[in-house]
């Protein structure tokens, strides 16, 4: 009788002990699966970022090529302007346009 008690005990424990491994693997399973799911957010957050770093770069790069462009033009304008004629020359040139009548 006591045998067989020895024998039930056994069984039991071996019964719990692979129930508990069952349950490990489980848990094992949910975690990996919690991890990936938060790597997943994470890379998504971070590739929001990046996005978002990259449209900001564009927009300045925008700002820039217009600020060199309308400093080309001003460039270009400031040239045709300038003449060969020094301002004292200019000035008698029209020395009769400037002084009172």
């Amino acid at each position: 009788m006591l045998e067989l008690l020895l024998l039930v005990i056994a069984l039991l424990l071996v019964l719990i002990y692979f129930q508990l491994r069952k349950n490990i693997t489980q848990t094992n399973i949910f975690l990996r699966a919690v991890d990936l799911s938060l790597r997943q957010h994470i890379a998504a957050i971070s590739n929001a970022e990046e996005e978002k770093a990259e449209k900001r770069h564009q927009v300045i790069s925008g700002h820039l090529n217009d600020i060199s462009i309308y400093t080309q033009r001003t460039s270009m304008q400031l040239r045709k302007d300038i003449s060969e004629k020094s301002a004292e020359e200019l000035y008698e040139e029209n020395k009769p346009q400037w002084l009172p009548k």
